[in-house]
């Protein structure tokens, strides 16, 4: 019996929401090098009731496209004008082993100064890394 390949699975986004934990997982596509990553994320933190106060673990460990820094940058202000710092302290795990991002984690750090950014090497390390970071802030907050 032939298995078949479910295209879509290749060229859409997935979301996944942790409420529990506030997390929002994107995973981006390999075969849809067009796709607007900045706009995905912004869209999917805006459908939540507080979007300051999730971190995003991004999987781009298959996504073969480009994102322009000008892409950045204005997702970058608009997300600004929306939560007015509201997220600092949140963060962001990147799983990628795209040399660009990681030549960019810099970048993103400026662009967004309240967050913190970390590239990881699995998308269990990044979750757990989001997890801990959350329960550290919240025994210092307790203090």
């Amino acid at each position: 019996m032939t298995e078949r390949l479910d295209v879509s699975k290749l060229t859409k986004h997935e979301v996944a929401v942790d409420h529990i934990h506030k997390i929002v997982q994107l995973r981006f596509p390999n075969l849809n090098p067009n796709i607007n990553v900045p706009q995905i994320i912004l869209e999917n933190f805006q459908a939540l009731e507080e979007p300051w106060d999730y971190d995003l673990l991004s999987d781009m460990s298959e996504f073969d496209g480009f994102v322009p820094w000008e892409h950045l940058e204005a997702f970058a202000d608009t997300w600004a004008d929306l939560v007015q710092r509201k997220d600092d302290g949140r963060g962001v795990a990147i799983f990628s082993v795209n040399p660009l991002i990681h030549e960019r984690l810099d970048g993103y750090q400026e662009l967004w100064p309240g967050r913190e950014f970390r590239i990881v090497t699995s998308l269990e390390a990044g979750r757990e890394w989001l997890i801990d970071r959350r329960r550290h802030q919240m025994r210092q907050a307790a203090e």
